[in-house]
């Protein structure tokens, strides 16, 4: 009797109303390996997981159990819960399932690896797969390209440091304290101050945010756009709604500035050696640097 993998994934809160909840898959593919005679070794299930990329932990778990043989056939509810990139798909069949010996069934299209047929035809709707996800790629890119030529925050990551968001505006609001850290980074940088002593002027200054204040964040601060009441989107500059926090010709300034100024003098950083010790594979220098993270 073949031991069967039965991979599960739901991406988001929509897709368990339109019929791909955990529990639906589950109950199908255990119905299905039933029918056919296979014996379920383990069910691995990815929650709340996107189907664009591989870094899954139950996905990962099944390709360990098919590389270590406990697996003859891998059985999913559709094609597109496995993966939605093409590349992808086609990697986890031609490179682990086939690889190893493992048959690779897709119960909604009814296509198996076990025919050239199937083969083909998997072949075929993981382009379609592909293809929707671009689709959706495309329609997200081009409502937050509007949103940015109306003036509204882009969304998406960190919201700017001196900023807060309002979720019914939609708009980026000042954050006072943060705001007045901020004017106060480009007053020492337009007099001339170096990273690392802005730095440690603002940890003084503001140690409430103290984590925040790095010679990377500062430097990545004092180039955005943001303050200056614009933001940048795909390489162009827009105006946007939110009040600046500097004026455009301080903003301005500090870039011609940061332009005529070396961007890494190793004795202005913490670490001495960024820049001058060379990786001896790949040819390229080592930097330092601090994360608030870690």
């Amino acid at each position: 009797m073949k031991k069967a993998g039965l991979y599960i994934r739901v991406s988001t809160p929509q897709q368990e109303k339109e019929g791909y909840s955990i529990e639906a898959q589950t109950e199908k593919l255990n119905a299905y390996a039933l029918a056919k005679d296979y014996k379920v070794f383990k069910t691995y299930t990815d929650a709340a997981f996107s189907g664009a990329k591989l870094e899954r932990p139950a996905l990962n778990e099944m390709i360990e159990d098919i590389e270590s043989n406990k697996i003859d056939v891998v059985i999913v509810y559709k094609l597109d819960r496995l993966s939605r990139s093409q590349k992808n798909t086609m990697y986890l069949i031609e490179d682990v399932f086939l690889k190893n010996n493992v048959d690779f069934i897709s119960m909604q299209e009814s296509f198996d690896t076990t025919t050239s047929f199937g083969r083909a035809m998997i072949g075929i709707l993981s382009v379609f797969a592909q293809l929707e996800r671009d689709n959706i790629t495309e329609r997200m890119s081009m409502g937050k390209l509007e949103r940015v030529k109306r003036g509204y925050y882009m969304g998406g990551g960190n919201v700017p440091f001196g900023y807060e968001y309002n979720l019914i505006t939609g708009e980026l609001e000042i954050q006072e304290t943060q705001a007045l850290a901020v004017k106060r980074m480009f007053e020492l940088f337009l007099s001339g101050q170096a990273i690392n002593k802005i730095v440690s002027v603002l940890k003084k200054e503001f140690p409430v945010f103290e984590d925040s204040f790095m010679d990377s964040t500062v430097r990545r601060r004092l180039q955005s756009h943001y303050y200056c009441g614009k933001q940048k989107y795909q390489n162009k500059i827009y105006d946007a709604k939110h009040e600046p926090i500097v004026s455009t010709k301080d903003f301005n300034k500090a870039q011609r500035l940061i332009s005529n100024r070396p961007h890494s003098n190793a004795f202005n950083h913490s670490y001495l050696f960024s820049g001058l010790i060379i990786c001896h594979k790949c040819g390229k220098p080592y930097n330092g640097y601090e994360s608030v993270r870690t």
